[in-house]
């Protein structure tokens, strides 16, 4: 989806200032961005815990990713292979941190089941995963460096001329019917002066009117959703 929009972008060519992404959650589209090296990023999630793993690469450096690795090896275990090393590391993140501390959250995401990160009163309680993804250098440099000039809020959405805006609606407003219908009224006040892209999943029977369309497949061809677009 991301060569697609870089794509449109490259044939369109709108006078963008700012990249947007309403409801930003693991970046697939944000990092993989082409020749947006001197543009504005403007990225929204309600979810604190996106919002500080992201904080916490873009104010550190790769060496205080690897001491923090380092630590948990030395202090905790073996959190890949080892069940109660991860249980401990995790019940002492969440006594120590809750969310604080972006680099730890992230090794807890990446080590923790299906790298899906799940909150109760108690904080962070997903299972072990059996797994435990060590980030490489050059991929936490590149990601640091994209962060660069962004900044992540804790908003759902902003209207802002001459930008390209990605939108991808998290799963709790596609399940709901008022909120889809909410949605439909409103999709009309877009950003005056840009280049929208609306993607729909194929879960979701939604078609927009008057927007260029293109499918969306996924790993072995599989069908994903329809991507829209238009130029405002």
């Amino acid at each position: 989806m991301s060569d697609f929009i870089n794509l449109k972008v490259e044939e369109l060519k709108p006078k963008y200032e700012t990249f947007v992404e309403p409801y930003f959650n693991t970046g697939s589209i944000f990092y993989n961005l082409e020749n947006f090296e001197d543009k504005e990023f403007l990225l929204y999630s309600s979810d604190y815990s996106i919002r500080s793993i992201h904080q916490g690469i873009k104010e550190s450096t790769y060496a205080e990713y690897k001491q923090k690795l380092d630590f948990i090896l030395k202090y905790f275990g073996d959190i890949l292979n080892n069940k109660e090393a991860y249980y401990n590391f995790r019940n002492w993140y969440n006594l120590i941190f809750q969310f604080s501390d972006g680099l730890f959250l992230l090794i807890l995401a990446n080590s923790c089941l299906s790298s899906a990160l799940r909150f109760g009163p108690n904080g962070m309680n997903q299972s072990f995963g059996h797994r435990e993804l060590i980030i490489s250098e050059e991929t936490f440099n590149n990601c640091k460096e994209r962060l660069k000039n962004t900044d992540i809020f804790n908003m759902e959405s902003q209207l802002k001329e001459n930008s390209v805006m990605f939108i991808d609606l998290p799963k709790s407003i596609l399940k709901s019917k008022e909120s889809l219908k909410d949605l439909l009224t409103n999709v009309v006040f877009l950003p005056e002066k840009s280049l929208v892209f609306y993607f729909i999943p194929d879960s979701v029977s939604l078609v927009l009117d008057s927007w260029e369309s293109q499918e969306v497949y996924g790993k072995n061809n599989v069908f994903k959703g329809i991507l829209y677009y238009k130029l405002t």
